[in-house]
């Protein structure tokens, strides 16, 4: 009875063995199946991979195209000789001769004509090139036209109107009071330092002021010598800053804006 009860208890154990081993079987075959086939974990796997790799390739060409974008805001260049349009209404007021972001230094002629602006590293004015005008051909070349892109921050640039204020001549005092107002920004007589820049980042001389850059003779600027004389931009005769005229002598008045 013993006996009996051994080997069907190992006959039993055998079969459960076997049934394992089946199902066991059964199950790597699905697993397998489910792996390799179209759906499988291998295929779906390289299709994450492949999905991962677009879109790190798609990330990279919108962050190249953000970085195109943001170029045309704050690019790390010299903007001097491009033009402004100050209140961006699609009309060019002037031409860049400081761009604060870079800073600019030298003299025009002499040392009466000496100009000193530090490069400004933060807090300046957002800008754009103009997606009115976009460029403009004039007296400094063609090139981009520089927009304001919000009002927030300092002015970035110092601009120099294209033309006289009307072509007519004044005393010192009453050449002061010419201004032109642009929205928030205001053209006014440039400075003795203001008219040296702008001279002498163009190479202005007694040659070409009028034939290339349609300059007219002699300019108040709005700095005093003394009490009877004020400092002028002499384009003809001495291509610099001179200190010899009195105020009451009739001069030509061209204003300028910082924006």
């Amino acid at each position: 009875m013993t006996k009996k009860t051994s080997r069907r208890e190992k006959g039993i154990t055998l079969i459960a063995l076997i049934v394992t081993i089946i199902v066991l079987l059964i199950l790597a075959g699905v697993t397998i199946n489910l792996a390799v086939n179209n759906q499988g974990i291998f295929n779906k796997a390289k299709t994450a991979t492949r999905a991962y790799k677009n879109a790190s390739e798609n990330e990279q060409t919108g962050l190249d195209e953000a970085d195109k974008e943001i170029a045309k805001y704050m690019p790390a260049t010299n903007y001097t000789g491009c033009y402004a349009d100050v209140n961006d209404d699609g009309t060019v007021d002037g031409v860049i001769f400081i761009d604060l972001a870079q800073g600019a230094s030298g003299q025009w002629k002499d040392s009466r004509g000496t100009y000193l602006y530090s490069a400004v590293t933060s807090g300046l004015r957002s800008y754009k090139i103009s997606t009115k005008t976009s460029s403009y051909s004039g007296k400094f070349g063609t090139k981009s036209v520089i927009a304001p892109n919000g009002t927030s921050g300092n002015a970035r640039f110092y601009v120099m109107a294209l033309s006289d204020f009307d072509g007519s001549k004044y005393q010192w005092w009453d050449a002061k009071t010419k201004t032109i107002e642009k929205s928030d920004v205001t053209f006014r007589l440039p400075s003795k330092e203001e008219w040296s820049a702008f001279g002498g980042q163009f190479g202005i001389t007694t040659e070409n002021y009028s034939s290339t850059y349609g300059l007219s003779t002699w300019y108040w600027s709005s700095t005093e010598y003394n009490s009877s004389r004020a400092w002028l931009a002499c384009f003809d005769s001495y291509g610099r800053m001179s200190e010899s005229y009195g105020k009451t002598g009739n001069n030509y008045v061209r204003l300028c804006a910082t924006f």
